[in-house]
């Protein structure tokens, strides 16, 4: 499946719609995602007024031009790990422990790090390169992948700003080849 530029970013934009309807307390978004985009433990995660939202795709998904405009090999054996970082209304968290927060944020800039773990504890750092498009900011690192590879990620994530980073995002992925 080929994607053009404008379904790329409908699909960006589709995935950050849904995980703004979350319920607080779980974390967890009310509709399924789509299947290219699943992930277990996907949140967005949220801490103090932060929602960090992480995706993650085959590279097969992107049309030839989409991936060729951002530098990412177009492969079935390599998938992209997509961080965005949003700052949120406090009055927004603090007020909601179980109603289903508004999407009243905004992209913003941060530190991103992290590491991938598969299943035999080979560890290997993820370089994350910025992207800045009109208001949105992503986070994007490449990475080889086999079938059914099966990766633990730890995220370490320091919004502009702030002195200290975020406390560790920890998920998990399980990847397959698309030929």
């Amino acid at each position: 499946m080929n994607l053009t530029v404008k379904q790329f970013y409908n699909i960006l934009l589709f995935i950050l719609v849904i995980n703004c309807n979350i319920a607080i307390a779980g974390s967890q978004t009310i509709v399924d995602r789509i299947p290219e985009a699943t992930t277990k433990n996907t949140g967005p995660f949220i801490f103090k007024n932060y929602k960090i939202h992480f995706s993650t795709f085959n590279t097969t998904f992107l049309s030839p031009e989409i991936a060729k405009a951002y530098n990412i090999t177009r492969s079935g054996k390599y998938a992209v790990v997509n961080i965005s970082v949003h700052k949120v209304d406090n009055s927004e968290l603090s007020s909601q422990k179980t109603k289903f927060a508004k999407c009243k944020d905004y992209a913003i800039k941060a530190k991103v790090t992290g590491t991938k773990t598969n299943l035999l504890s080979q560890k290997a750092k993820l370089v994350f390169r910025e992207v800045i498009e009109d208001n949105a900011i992503y986070y994007l690192a490449e990475m080889k992948i086999t079938d059914k590879e099966h990766f633990n990620f730890e995220l370490q994530i320091t919004p502009e700003g702030e002195q200290k980073p975020l406390p560790i995002i920890k998920t998990n992925q399980v990847f397959y080849i698309d030929n």
